[in-house]
């Protein structure tokens, strides 16, 4: 059994409805995904679950695999399209810059709970706001791979002892 605890519109996936696996995620409805004005563009999100991943309301070692694939940028960081209510936030959510890493540090304990022992997680992080070094702490485990891609993705394999 697999839960994705950041499932949103599914967008890693190739298969969007697999049979073993929860979709889970704290927001529902349409979501935004691209361009602004008449160019917009919307998607329904549906989830099996809805519940945010820092209280995921499943027992511990339920899931032979989770995913966890956060926001990725922390709120009016940089960019000045990245703002309360722009696109970014539409599409992909943000963090709180007093709170993201206690929340990400929260979920990902979270997502090692409800794995069985020898179960795996896969996270997904990208360094536009901060580094995978930033990241790294806020786990309890090292992983045991990655890959980086070079819009500086990370998809990082951890393996719950």
């Amino acid at each position: 059994m697999i839960l994705d605890a950041t499932s949103d519109l599914r967008e890693m996936w190739f298969q969007k409805t697999d049979p073993g696996t929860i979709y889970m995620d704290r927001f529902k409805g349409i979501r935004q995904t691209r361009g602004l004005g008449w160019e917009a563009e919307f998607k329904e999100v549906k989830v099996d679950v809805l519940a945010d991943n820092r209280f995921i309301p499943f027992r511990d070692n339920t899931f032979d695999l989770a995913i966890y694939d956060p926001p990725h940028r922390i709120t009016r960081v940089r960019f000045s399209d990245f703002k309360e209510g722009g696109i970014y936030e539409k599409k992909y959510g943000t963090l709180e810059p007093d709170f993201w890493d206690v929340d990400m540090s929260r979920a990902a304990r979270e997502c090692f709970r409800v794995l069985k022992p020898g179960g795996f997680l896969i996270f997904k992080w990208s360094e536009h706001d901060r580094s995978l070094q930033a990241c790294l702490p806020l786990f309890e485990h090292l992983p045991l791979f990655g890959s980086w891609t070079q819009s500086k993705t990370w998809f990082l394999v951890f393996r719950k002892d």
